[in-house]
């Protein structure tokens, strides 16, 4: 009986392969579309899950703010809660502090710059999942020269060879011993490192920091829960715990202070403070894009529903017949089962095939990893097989319900079996389809219209032609004095424009946080935040950023040391009514003042996402950071090795780090670019799915209305007339889908929106362009199947009757 089926099937598909095709591929690409959108989702969903006890493991969130409302939020925390927390609460199992650092390691002559270095408790591994593979995970980073390395760093600087027991230079201060190999962090983790670097070290070296700098941060803090613990307990009695021991001295200084649990498995896709060790993603982007995927899947469903029902109405007269002949309702049913299993199948295969060959594409778009990590997933062999069952079944039983509940005569009419309940289902999936369409086409508008309007913001200073170099930090007491000769040799070349030294560029975040600012002459209580950016006399010159009022440093240290530049928001925020009145004043900072020599315009710091800062530029103290130097319109590439040269000559044993300040400035955009693609591929996948399956079903309306249309033409009716006829009905559709698409867009996409400091002034056209587009299409779609018997002789549409 199955082989008999099968070759019923195989025959059909003979005589009607375009609907075959139209069939399976539809469903195919809509299943291949969900099964990476849903590879991206569950990806972003994943992070943080290596430990055993994530869901029990958080990270501690520091706040701070001062009587005025002024406050700021860190990922990070200070170096004394993580021990208090464990002392003064028995929940707390377990803890580790981990400090994100940098530097160059140097084994024997070779050596590496290494950014992905945290100073860090050997309780780090336990707590973040972290797989030790070499040496002893509890007690790997208890001695102050204790280092722990990746697995990929180990054979970087050793080879082959046991790294264990051998040591390592940093950058030529400090030797190390390898006590320990990790298994390399996985891309869904929210910490990325390659080396753990004892923390026990600094602790000797600054007792005090470590015993009283609660207002210090800086300090990632971990703590593991026992089971069943509340955290809204622990962080209550945190509150009571600060109070308790600060609480005198937070009143006297007017300041309030707050740590909070925050879930492990939460930091990736909702946490935006200051510090995150990298930019996280966004929780209703991820939602939303997620919706995108099974959004795409239902109108792959949608269209095989409405052409298998057409189908099975086309095949009518057989299943008449075979009625007649005895055939039990099971029969009916499995040879429709087997028929639709066959495309689902089909569609089910091509689909995997499909995501094989687009995927390792798809993730470098996106940043997934591997496909191989994919493809043996769990998940993915039930989406396909959920994917299965659920189409193979709905629209076989839904077939032959219709067929076996009607009586036999109206079966051999060959059109008669047809129910109201079916056409109106067939329009209501149709006007989902047609909602869909226009709800993802609005959104990917949307998202492409904001990512260009926040890339196309005047950022306030050069970005063109300035090369990023990063600074030595390895060197003898004469360091410092190099640093003035490095920038002299540069300035001195021909074709420059500037070089200068900063402790961050553009487009960097400035961890550098300073509280307790305010005008001389104020009270403390006064005082706020701002952000702190060391600089030397070019920087303002090399990057052409604007003075409103004053001037810059002089280049005369014991002058400079003494005075800052502010921007026109840390000038408001100090409460002057305008930028020139800011000029001459002085304001304290560290206990001491300074005087204010000039402001200058609020240029973008970050990127137009967020909102300005208050900064405040002094001039240089610890010599960490960047220098950019403006190189021009000259040779770039020749003009990189000269200044490799000079780099190399005055500062021997730095690796020469070098790169373009508009490149790693607009990384910042990488996550909305990736969004805005991934948006618009589908968005045109939900369109091509639509059209696919347009085709079919008005070829079917057309197909069933032939006689109407032989008759009517007969009676005088023009082509454009009957077009009409038959489009009427899409309208009605169309304006009920815009009616539901629409109002859900804008609630959606203003939602989007409050997620970026700048947002685009939304254009009334973009709330009818997306629809006006589905009409276009399904006019053209329609037109061209419903012409081919609007064409045709009367004779031919009535010679059977």
């Amino acid at each position: 009986m199955l082989s008999n089926y099968l070759r019923i099937v195989f025959r059909d598909l003979r005589r009607n392969p375009g609907f075959y095709f139209i069939n399976i591929s539809g469903l195919a690409i809509g299943l291949a579309a969900c099964l990476m959108i849903s590879s991206y989702v569950r990806f972003h969903r994943s992070f943080d899950k290596q430990p055993e006890a994530y869901a029990d493991t958080y990270r501690v969130q520091y706040s701070r703010w001062s009587e005025n409302e002024d406050r700021v939020e860190f990922a990070s925390a200070s170096p004394t809660i993580g021990p208090a927390i464990k002392t003064n609460f028995p929940e707390v199992q377990a803890f580790a502090r981990a400090y994100k650092t940098e530097g160059i390691f140097f084994k024997d002559e070779h050596y590496f710059e290494e950014q992905k270095v945290f100073r860090a408790e050997s309780g780090i591994f336990n707590l973040l999942g972290i797989k030790v593979i070499r040496g002893q995970a509890a007690h790997c980073l208890d001695e102050p020269t204790s280092v722990a390395i990746s697995e990929s760093t180990a054979k970087k600087y050793f080879g082959t060879n046991d790294p264990l027991g051998k040591t390592l230079s940093y950058n030529k201060q400090q030797n190390l011993k390898v006590t320990a190999v990790f298994k390399d962090l996985p891309p869904n983790m929210h910490m990325k490192a390659d080396i753990f670097v004892a923390l026990a070290a600094w602790m000797q070296r600054d007792p005090e920091l470590f015993s009283n700098g609660w207002f210090n941060s800086g300090f990632y803090t971990y703590v593991k829960l026992a089971p069943g613990t509340d955290p809204e307990k622990i962080n209550r009695g945190i509150e009571a715990f600060i109070e308790r021991e600060l609480g005198s001295d937070l009143a006297k200084y007017k300041m309030g202070m707050s740590f909070r649990l925050q879930p492990l498995r939460d930091i990736h896709l909702t946490s935006h403070y200051m510090h995150e060790l990298e930019a996280n993603g966004d929780k209703s982007a991820v939602n939303l894009l997620g919706i995108v995927g099974w959004f795409i899947l239902v109108i792959a469903w949608v269209n095989f529903f409405n052409l298998s029902t057409i189908a099975s109405l086309r095949k009518q007269r057989e299943m008449a017949i075979r009625k007649v002949n005895g055939a039990s309702r099971f029969q009916l049913l499995f040879q429709l089962l087997i028929w639709s299993a066959f495309i689902n199948l089909a569609a089910v295969i091509i689909a995997v095939g499909i995501f094989e060959i687009i995927y390792p594409s798809f993730s470098q778009l996106t940043g997934l990893p591997p496909s191989s990590q994919v493809i043996h997933s769990y998940w993915f062999y039930l989406t396909i097989a959920l994917a299965f069952l659920a189409g193979t079944f709905s629209a076989g039983i839904y077939s032959v319900s219709g067929i076996y509940s009607a009586k036999v005569i109206q079966l051999l009419k060959a059109g008669q079996a047809r129910q109201k309940s079916g056409r109106f289902m067939k329009k209501g999936l149709l006007t989902l389809q047609f909602a869909i369409g226009i709800a993802i086409i609005a959104a990917t508008m949307g998202v492409y219209l904001q990512f260009r309007y926040i890339t196309k913001q005047d950022t306030g200073f050069c970005l063109d032609n300035i090369l990023v170099v990063k600074a030595p930090v390895v060197g003898d007491s004469t360091l410092l004095n190099r640093f003035k000769s490095f920038t002299d040799e540069i300035n001195a070349l021909s074709g420059t424009h500037g070089c200068a030294f900063s402790s961050v560029v553009p487009g960097q975040a400035n961890m550098f946080n300073r509280g307790g600012i305010y005008r001389v002459g104020q009270s403390e209580n006064d005082a706020k935040n701002y952000r702190i950016t060391e600089t030397g006399q070019a920087f303002f010159d090399t990057y052409k950023i604007r003075f409103i009022a004053g001037e810059g440093f002089t280049g005369n240290a014991a002058i400079d040391r003494q005075r800052v530049v502010i921007n026109a928001n840390a000038a408001a925020n100090l409460g002057y009514a305008k930028p020139q009145d800011a000029v001459g004043k002085k304001i304290m900072m560290e206990q001491k003042p300074w005087m204010i020599s000039g402001v200058v315009i609020d240029f973008l710091q970050r990127s137009p996402k967020e909102s300005i800062e208050p900064q405040i530029f002094r001039y240089p103290q610890r010599f960490q950071g960047k220098f950019s130097i403006n190189t021009g319109k000259s040779d770039t590439k020749q003009m990189i090795k000269v200044i490799e040269n000079i780099y190399s000559k005055i500062f021997p044993n730095n690796p020469f780090n070098a790169s373009f300040l508009k490149d790693y400035y607009y990384l910042q955009f990488e996550q909305e670019k990736r969004y805005t693609l991934v948006f618009t591929v589908f968005s045109t996948l939900v369109v091509f799915i639509t059209i696919l399956g347009l085709i079919g079903l008005s070829a079917y309306t057309a197909e069933q209305r032939k006689k109407e249309i032989g008759i009517r033409k007969v009676l005088g009716a023009s082509d454009n007339w009957l077009f009409w006829l038959l489009f009427k009905d899409y309208i009605l559709l169309w304006v009920l889908a815009s009616a539901i698409a629409l109002p859900v867009f804008y609630i959606k996409f203003d939602e989007w929106l409050a997620g970026f400091a700048t947002q685009l002034p939304i254009p009334w056209w973009i709330y009818f362009t997306p629809a006006i587009m589905v009409l276009i299409i399904s006019f053209i779609t329609v037109w061209i199947q419903s012409r081919r018997i609007i064409a045709l002789n009367p004779v031919e549409n009535l010679k059977y009757e």
